[in-house]
């Protein structure tokens, strides 16, 4: 709703430019918008920094409310602190080009895509430049099924070129949380971009089995940053 009433207020927050997604199957435009950063909320479910949310996750002993300020300040900061090298490279590019293609959000205003993005430009805003308090995102109507999301999210972050921005733990949670959407392992790799093939993403699912298992023997289960770095021990 106030999202809603934000982009009635300022009609020029809607660009001209449009984002093309599937949804069930269609060929959708969704229309991208400029939208104020408080509007906002990181994904806690993005499987691009699972494994360290839920490493976040144990040191507080909760979950985390993005739509709280101090819980989202931490999500903040884990963002940042992921790859301080790849976070240097984003904060110049923002600086230097803006943002030169938009993020993906639920009608709520939660972050599918550009979680990073968000932290980056919240922390420009916190050192003193107002003008980098937005984010040009396409927005999804509202009803979207768990298999379009994550056909959305996977698609744009799990191909073969953009894996490299992923820990290896990460993709393969990623691939899981395709299962359980409902998603068949061929249904994933003819959504995703670079050559997958179904007995690849079957690989990565039983080398997620085992991870499970041994987490499971440690007495750590479901603590996936125990094996940070570990994942071709399990090929």
């Amino acid at each position: 709703k106030k999202i809603d009433a934000y982009i009635q207020k300022h009609p020029d927050c809607k660009s001209s430019n449009t984002y093309p997604q599937k949804l069930r199957g269609e060929p959708q435009k969704l229309t991208v918008y400029s939208l104020p950063l408080d509007l906002l909320f990181y994904n806690i479910k993005n499987g691009r920094f699972r494994m360290e949310y839920g490493a976040l996750k144990e040191k507080e002993g909760r979950e985390l409310r993005t739509e709280d300020p101090a819980d989202a300040k931490k999500i903040q900061k884990l963002l940042l602190d992921i790859d301080p090298k790849h976070t240097l490279y984003l904060v110049n590019d923002i600086k230097k080009m803006r943002q030169t293609e938009p993020g993906v959000i639920t009608i709520g205003g939660y972050i599918l895509n550009g979680n990073r993005r968000m932290a980056v430009l919240q922390n420009l805003v916190e050192q003193g430049d107002s003008s980098f308090g937005y984010l040009e995102v396409a927005r999804l109507p509202g009803k979207v099924l768990p298999i379009d999301v994550w056909k959305i999210e996977a698609g744009i972050q799990l191909s073969r070129e953009k894996q490299l921005d992923y820990d290896p733990i990460n993709v393969l949670l990623k691939f899981e949380e395709g299962l359980n959407a409902g998603l068949s392992s061929l249904e994933m790799a003819k959504s995703l971009y670079g050559g997958f093939q179904e007995k690849d993403v079957v690989e990565k699912l039983q080398q997620l089995k085992l991870i499970i298992q041994y987490l499971r023997f440690i007495g750590c289960p479901k603590q996936f940053h125990r094996v940070k770095g570990l994942d071709t021990h399990f090929i």
